[in-house]
């Protein structure tokens, strides 16, 4: 299995952990809050009532009902094979797309579809990805030009029923944008 690792947007994913001497996947929702004490964990791991397999999330949907996610984690899979291994490869090789914000990130120039894979602009300074943090809601609309550039730490706030323009080929380097440009 490739892994690769975290960032500060990968808190909800999981990690592998060795489990009787095999590669085992653990979601952060398999663990309980009431969970943190590693005493109850060894007894659940050594009773083997820890199932991998399926994944429960609870949620809670935009209008307050309460909803449990099931889901399964195709890495858990590998409990199955003898003498499983992971192996760490570069950031690059893991691109996600699980918000709007990570399509944010895929859909820009920083990267070039070559040959079917996604591949890191060459005329980046430095070969990691930057942490793109959209809202949850979408209340303001925001519309970038051609050859934008965001540099640094670059926040920008549209309120609802507020339009921000940014140029072609503005250059934004550690700016908070909230008014029109």
């Amino acid at each position: 299995m490739e892994v690769t690792d975290k960032t500060k947007a990968d808190i909800k994913d999981s990690t592998l952990i060795d489990y009787n001497g095999q590669i085992r996947l653990l979601e952060i929702a398999q663990v309980p809050d009431e969970q943190t004490d590693l005493k109850a964990t060894k007894r659940i791991m050594d009773e083997e009532t820890l199932g991998l397999e399926i994944v429960i999330n609870h949620k809670t949907t935009d209008h307050g009902e309460k909803a449990i996610q099931l889901e399964t984690a195709v890495g858990s899979g590998n409990k199955h094979f003898k003498q499983a291994h992971g192996i760490n490869v570069p950031r690059t090789r893991f691109l996600p797309v699980k918000s709007t914000s990570d399509l944010f990130l895929v859909a820009s120039n920083l990267y070039s579809l070559i040959h079917g894979e996604l591949i890191i602009n060459s005329k980046r300074m430095f070969n990691n990805v930057p942490l793109i943090k959209l809202g949850e809601d979408f209340t303001g609309d925001v519309a970038f030009g051609n050859n934008v550039e965001l540099r640094g730490a670059v926040i920008i706030v549209a309120n609802h029923g507020e339009r921000i323009g940014i140029p072609c080929g503005s250059i934004l380097e550690n700016k908070v944008v909230s008014v029109f440009f």
